[in-house]
């Protein structure tokens, strides 16, 4: 079929598709259903995704220009490469606490270039098998954002009410702010931190099972650290504080003046063939052992 333009979509159930593009510019209302065919959201576009019903997208590109609000607890499928890219001037305004999932065939992707807003739902969001890249703005307003595929990022992300949890490593070059109270949790992959990324904020970056690698000068304003492993070629600095309890350190490490590190658990850390520098305070507690090993040097 060929290209067609319509005022306003309602999808509640069966299936939209065809060769496309199909382009809306002015109503969405997705409650139920499948999309299968590229679908163009205009600047100016209202949109909504609701209901408690399970919606997929399959085999298809999905671009929008204009507002989306995600209501409701139906899952989002995505399947068969299906991708949905937040464009510049772009508004994904997720107000739930769902699943947006893979199901199937070549792994889609959720790609923001424009403003991603978790701002309602104290639960958890997940996007689950679907690698999500920021190139924009995301913000966790409230509740969780929970990321198991890569977390890539060379925008800004902010945890200003709410907390990231990220599961499958990724690129991050972005500037990281969290707000006091909140974390950004990184669990599982590796990830790579690179120059001119900054992790900002009364917060908390927390490696609790990741890999951290460090590219160039890279700084964390406060970092907790319970499990895992910080290397690469460039120098990390704590900047206000460091709480270590356990993981292995095979990365240059700088405390500066004014911060604070605690170094404690009965678990057993280890740094090696690194250097750390510190002009802070350090507290040594707990009997767990710190290990030095391939020239590592405090």
């Amino acid at each position: 079929s060929a290209a067609v333009t319509v005022s306003e979509l309602a999808v509640s159930g069966g299936t939209v598709g065809g060769d496309g593009p199909l382009t809306v510019t002015e109503k969405l209302d997705w409650s139920g259903g499948k999309v299968e065919v590229d679908l163009q959201l205009a600047a100016g576009l209202m949109g909504r995704i609701d209901s408690g019903s399970i919606k997929s997208l399959s085999a298809c590109a999905v671009r929008n220009a204009g507002r989306v609000e995600w209501r409701g607890s139906g899952t989002v499928y995505a399947a068969s490469g299906a991708q949905w890219t937040n464009e510049a001037g772009g508004e994904f305004v997720i107000q739930n606490d769902a699943l947006w999932a893979w199901n199937g065939g070549a792994t889609g992707a959720f790609v923001n270039q424009g403003t991603v807003r978790k701002e309602a739902g104290t639960g958890t969001t997940q996007f689950a098998g679907i690698p999500f890249t920021n190139s924009g703005l995301t913000v966790v307003a409230a509740g969780l954002l929970e990321v198991d595929a890569p977390l890539h990022t060379s925008g800004e992300m902010r945890m200003e009410g709410g907390s990231l949890t990220a599961k499958g490593g990724g690129n991050w070059t972005g500037p990281v702010t969290v707000a006091a109270g909140r974390v950004a949790r990184l669990s599982n992959g590796t990830f790579s931190l690179a120059n001119p990324a900054a992790v900002s904020g009364e917060g908390k970056l927390e490696l609790a099972g990741a890999t951290l690698q460090v590219t160039g000068a890279v700084s964390v304003e406060n970092l907790v650290f319970s499990q895992g492993t910080v290397n690469g070629d460039g120098e990390l600095t704590a900047v206000k504080s460091l709480a270590w309890t356990g993981g292995r350190v095979e990365a240059d490490l700088r405390l500066p003046v004014g911060s604070t590190t605690v170094i404690d658990s009965d678990s057993n850390k280890v740094i090696s063939a690194c250097a750390v520098r510190n002009a802070g305070r350090v507290e040594w507690r707990g009997s767990g052992a710190v290990y030095a090993a391939s020239g590592a040097q405090w």
